[in-house]
């Protein structure tokens, strides 16, 4: 189960970042994004947004250039799909996941 009031992260997995994220959370490149994402040209500014929603973590691409994909499918801009908890996803071409963040990492 997701609360809103837990820790988690965003792994990036192709250089093993770590990024704390507070939900909701805008991952994107640009400055209104909560959680900021550097160096690949290809994430929009405003990507997409994870969620949590009756204790359900959620991921929703906010009409990015380049995709968000679950499970090798785009998704629909502004249609939040479920997302399990170390689940992968991409933004653009690039893979991530979200875990609950352990004390003291």
């Amino acid at each position: 189960v997701f609360s809103e009031e837990e820790s988690y992260v965003l792994v990036r997995e192709t250089t093993g970042e770590r990024i704390s994220i507070a939900l909701p959370a805008i991952l994107g490149k640009g400055s209104q994004a909560t959680c900021l994402v550097k160096g690949n040209k290809s994430i929009s500014r405003q990507h997409a947004r994870v969620t949590c929603c009756d204790g359900q973590l959620q991921l929703e691409d906010l009409g990015s250039t380049n995709h968000t994909k679950v499970d090798g499918g785009k998704l629909v801009p502004g249609d939040p799909v479920d997302l399990e908890f170390g689940q992968e996803f991409y933004l653009s071409d690039e893979a991530f996941r979200v875990e609950k963040e352990e004390d003291g990492r």
